[in-house]
């Protein structure tokens, strides 16, 4: 179990002087993200009859 937290704390200690400045450059990977679309219940009542699903209850009848 040594070797694994030796090795958790000489790559924290590599990304902190990576960061500061110092010893060599990491390698980098930008990463972007979208925000999360929204829908409403309409649409997904919609998509659901235009591919033939079919709910099996509904959510005022007490099963869901």
């Amino acid at each position: 179990m040594g070797s694994v937290y030796d090795s958790i704390m000489a790559g924290m200690t590599e990304a902190i002087e990576d960061a500061k400045g110092e010893g060599k450059k990491l390698k980098k990977r930008a990463v972007s993200t979208e925000p999360v679309k929204t829908y409403s219940a309409k649409l997904g009542d919609r998509h659901e009859s235009s591919v033939g699903c079919s709910k099996p209850y509904s959510k005022h009848d007490g099963n869901g």
